[in-house]
C-alpha cells in the first residue's frame, strides 16, 4: 500500500519534453581529491579541488504499440546538441547534457517495449575563461603596455648614460665646435686626417 501512494506522487520522467519511462536512477556524487604524496617523508597532504560533475544513469523504456516511434523520438533529443531540461521522477527539473546514450534495446520477448541506457551529467556553466573577456583584444592591450613600458624603460636609461650627454651635445653646437677646432688644428692638418675627424 505504501509503496503504490508513494509512487503516485513521483514525477513522469523526461528530458526536453520527451516523456519515458524509468524504474531507477543512480546519481553519483564526488567531491574532487588530489593525494600528494612526498619522496622520503612518512606523511602526504589531500588537496580539495572542489565538487565534482553529478551524474545520472538510468536505462528509460518505452511501452505500447507505439513503442518504436516513442524510442526515436527519443534518440533525436538525445543526439540534440545543447543541454536541456531533465524531469527526474525523485528530484524534479535538473538541466543536464548527455553524455551517453549507449544502446536502445529491442526484443522478440516484448514487442511493444524498448529500452535506452542514458548517461546525464550536470551541464554546469562556462566561467573559466569568461564568455564576455575577448581574449584577441586583452593580448593586444597587454602587448600594448609591454611595448610602452619597454620603450619608457630604454628612454630612462638612456637619459641617465654618457651617451645622452655625447647627444646633448652634439645638438647644442658643443661637440661640432670642438671638432672643428680639432680638425683646423696644425697636427691634423700634417697628418691629412681633417676629412676623417669632420
Amino acid at each position: 500500500m505504501t509503496a503504490s501512494i508513494f509512487s503516485l506522487k513521483l514525477r513522469d520522467a523526461s528530458f526536453k519534453g520527451v516523456p519515458f519511462n524509468v524504474a531507477s536512477i543512480s546519481k553519483s556524487v564526488l567531491r574532487r581529491k588530489v593525494v600528494h604524496e612526498y619522496p622520503q617523508r612518512d606523511e602526504h597532504y589531500v588537496e580539495d579541488l572542489g565538487k565534482g560533475v553529478t551524474s545520472y544513469d538510468l536505462t528509460a523504456f518505452l511501452v505500447g504499440d507505439n513503442c518504436i516511434e516513442k524510442a526515436k523520438k527519443l534518440e533525436e533529443v538525445l543526439l540534440s546538441p545543447g543541454p536541456g531540461t531533465f524531469i527526474n521522477p525523485w528530484e524534479g527539473n535538473i538541466n543536464v547534457t548527455v553524455l551517453d546514450a549507449s544502446s536502445i534495446t529491442y526484443t522478440n520477448d516484448a514487442l511493444r517495449y524498448c529500452s535506452v541506457r542514458i548517461k546525464f551529467i550536470d551541464a554546469g556553466k562556462l566561467t573559466n575563461p569568461a564568455s564576455s573577456v575577448n581574449s584577441v583584444t586583452l593580448a593586444r592591450r597587454i602587448s600594448d603596455a609591454i611595448s610602452l613600458s619597454a620603450v619608457k624603460d630604454f628612454v630612462d636609461r638612456f637619459k641617465n648614460s654618457e651617451m645622452f650627454q655625447l647627444y646633448q651635445s652634439a645638438m647644442t653646437g658643443t661637440i661640432l665646435e670642438k671638432l672643428g677646432i680639432i680638425s683646423n688644428s696644425e697636427i691634423v692638418q700634417l697628418f691629412g686626417i681633417a676629412d676623417e675627424i669632420i
